[in-house]
């Protein structure tokens, strides 16, 4: 059952904007930090190609391994790619930012 599936622990709801006119408002599509779009979503996951590749089966999508191991699933476009990794890979790309409160489903081991 698809709403039964969860890569990484997370739900994915995805739609096609038939009237992208009512939705894009050029107004409400503006940031107070300037950020103009999501460049990437970060999944930590024990096992982050299986979830990847989950991910990419669901949405259609390759997967892409990263230089440090993590494995990505473009979304396409200019939208954001989901790159799954672990925590540990996930302490290395930040060092220094406390990974305390994960949520129990993406954390593993310390």
């Amino acid at each position: 059952m698809a709403t039964a599936e969860a890569p990484g622990g997370v739900r994915i709801f995805a739609c096609q904007h038939k009237t992208r006119e009512t939705v894009w408002i050029p107004e409400l599509m503006k940031h107070a930090n300037g950020a103009k779009r999501l460049k990437q979503v970060l999944m930590v996951a024990p096992e982050p190609a299986k979830e990847a590749a989950h991910l990419s089966r669901m949405i259609d999508r390759e997967t892409r391994n990263e230089a440090d191991g993590a494995v990505a699933v473009p979304s396409g476009g200019d939208r954001a790619d989901f790159v799954f990794l672990t925590k540990d890979q996930l302490g290395k790309r930040y060092p220094g930012v406390s990974l305390v409160g994960l949520p129990s489903a993406a954390a593993q081991g310390s």
